[in-house]
């Protein structure tokens, strides 16, 4: 879902009138006017997301498209409590997810996957 929500153009919502959000462009072009990063990370029971919209890194880099550093894990309950086990799934291609790892640890305050993990433990 959070793919979805990060696409431009995309909405699952049925045209009401007055009702928002049915273009598919407010989420990023309105956190794009409040700061030119932003980090959203996201868990439901089975599933953590995490991906990183950044004018920052894409001025860095001098992207004409707009990449955006996404991670999938697989959630399993832990043996502690507040402690899930995450098993990666997307990106699947080992080169593509050290590349969005070394943007996030490189643009945001997230140093490592285990720090990563441990702010979606804390949702």
């Amino acid at each position: 879902q959070l793919q979805n929500m990060l696409s431009f153009g995309f909405s699952s919502k049925e045209h009401v009138v007055g009702n928002v959000g049915r273009f598919g462009i407010g989420f990023k072009s309105g956190s794009m006017r409040l700061a030119n990063d932003a980090l959203i990370l996201t868990r439901q029971e089975d599933t953590a997301s995490v991906a990183l919209l950044s004018t920052t890194f894409l001025n860095a880099i001098d992207a004409d498209d707009i990449l955006i550093p996404m991670f999938t894990w697989t959630v399993e309950p832990g043996s502690s409590a507040g402690k899930h086990t995450y098993v990666a799934h997307t990106p699947g291609n080992t080169a593509e997810w050290e590349e969005n790892m070394g943007v996030l640890e490189e643009y945001t305050y997230l140093k490592s996957e285990q720090a990563v993990l441990a702010e979606l433990d804390k949702i």
